[in-house]
């Protein structure tokens, strides 16, 4: 949608339960085309497990594209995936 009309938002919220790793594959080249685009996402454990996939998976994805991920309540980098409880994350483009 973003390519095909030409849109560049400057910060994407992402909430969907869980499938937040399939949203992000399917944006895979917005994502590394647009270096200055913040995405605010939250991590649920129970959630991924839910939707079949490995849990941490969507904060992987992001950072093998190269995003740096912060905890929004602690303001904490996460440099390995949060695997139990919950989370509000930034992700953005490490330039």
């Amino acid at each position: 949608f973003f390519i095909n009309n030409s849109i560049k938002p400057s910060i994407i919220k992402v909430d969907v339960e869980g499938y937040e790793y399939l949203i992000f594959k399917s944006m895979e080249l917005f994502l590394i085309d647009n270096i200055n685009c913040k995405i605010i996402f939250e991590f649920v454990d129970w959630a991924e497990d839910l939707a079949k996939f490995e849990i941490g998976k969507a904060q992987e994805y992001l950072i093998n594209l190269g995003y740096n991920l912060i905890d929004i309540s602690t303001n904490d980098n996460i440099h390995n995936k949060i695997q139990k409880g919950s989370a509000m994350i930034i992700a953005q483009k490490i330039t």
